[in-house]
């Protein structure tokens, strides 16, 4: 089906990136209406599965809903939540954290809160 190429596509994410040339955590996948079984989603989970990059520990990480109730005014609708690592901004964020680390900028607003160590971890992961 083609709604299912369309749901991972670049023009119908909420972001500006290409999440399908990104790594995969998870993906929950809901179809509503009844033009599709749950043999038909299977099938297009395998398909897809061969274009998406998953995680080595959750190779497997689909989940599958269906909903024979189609959505109001439509005959079928999909709904993809997908976690990934297509957001590139974690990696100036943690050039930030580093910087402002170093000279300890705003540390002392955490520490009345926090011990001092949590910091040095996140330095380290």
């Amino acid at each position: 089906m083609q709604i299912f190429t369309e749901v991972f596509s670049r023009e119908n994410q909420l972001i500006k990136a290409s999440p399908s040339s990104y790594t995969y955590l998870a993906c929950a996948l809901l179809m509503r209406g009844n033009l599709c079984n749950i043999s038909d989603l299977n099938q297009n989970v395998s398909r897809i599965k061969q274009r998406l990059h998953m995680v080595h520990w959750n190779t497997e990480g689909f989940k599958i809903g269906l909903c024979n109730q189609p959505a109001r005014d439509m005959p079928c609708s999909l709904l993809c939540l997908a976690n990934n690592t297509c957001i590139g901004r974690f990696a100036t964020m943690r050039e930030s954290f580093s910087k402002l680390y170093k000279r300890k900028f705003y540390v002392h607003h955490y520490t009345q809160y926090m011990d001092i160590g949590v910091f040095d971890e996140s330095c380290c992961t």
